[in-house]
């Protein structure tokens, strides 16, 4: 939260965001909404009936898991303001191109035996708009922040081998989440 709060107040972390995310958040939004008020709902059901289980022993105790109330609205409501203050990144025709160009030579985040067409294009997205940072900015600190640490992770740390010397060729840095973000940002 921090993070945001310093992004939506002084504009620093600058945020951008690749149109292809922004358009599958737009897509998929609403089922992950909902599978994760189901989830929760399971998980209180699931407190409540071993609640009962345990009073039947007469175990004084009872969780109280009234603080999840609306927790799902809230965790959306701040993935929306990421999603506002974020700029586009627009793609570019040599996107796709280059994009499909990792798929057809199975170069990572591409995989054998899966469609990593879409995570192709968005590495291509950010790749090529840090290129263009570089040009106006060297010394700006660029973080890839991304919980896809199967496609861009290395299991060791840091990001993932396939794709390192491209990031240390642009000066990108790799996040799997936001507090590794945010100290390799500095804040």
């Amino acid at each position: 939260m921090s993070l945001l709060r310093s992004a939506e107040a002084e504009a620093v972390p600058q945020i951008r965001i690749a149109e292809l995310v922004r358009s599958e958040f737009a897509e998929n939004v609403e089922v992950v909404q909902e599978e994760a008020e189901a989830s929760l709902s399971r998980l209180r059901d699931q407190i409540r009936r071993m609640d009962e289980l345990a009073g039947l022993y007469d175990s004084p105790g009872r969780l109280k898991p009234g603080h999840w109330d609306g927790h799902v609205q809230r965790c959306r409501a701040v993935a929306d303001r990421w999603m506002e203050i974020g700029r586009t990144v627009s793609q570019s025709p040599e996107i796709l191109e280059r994009a499909v160009g990792r798929v057809l030579q199975t170069r990572a985040p591409s995989r054998r035996g899966r469609d990593s067409t879409k995570d192709c294009v968005i590495l291509e997205t950010y790749l090529e708009h840090v290129r263009a940072v570089r040009v106006s900015n060297e010394t700006v600190a660029v973080v890839f922040l991304s919980s896809n640490t199967q496609d861009f992770a290395d299991p060791r740390g840091g990001v993932a081998r396939g794709i390192a010397e491209e990031f240390d060729e642009v000066g990108l840095q790799y996040a799997r989440n936001m507090a590794v973000a945010k100290r390799l940002l500095g804040l």
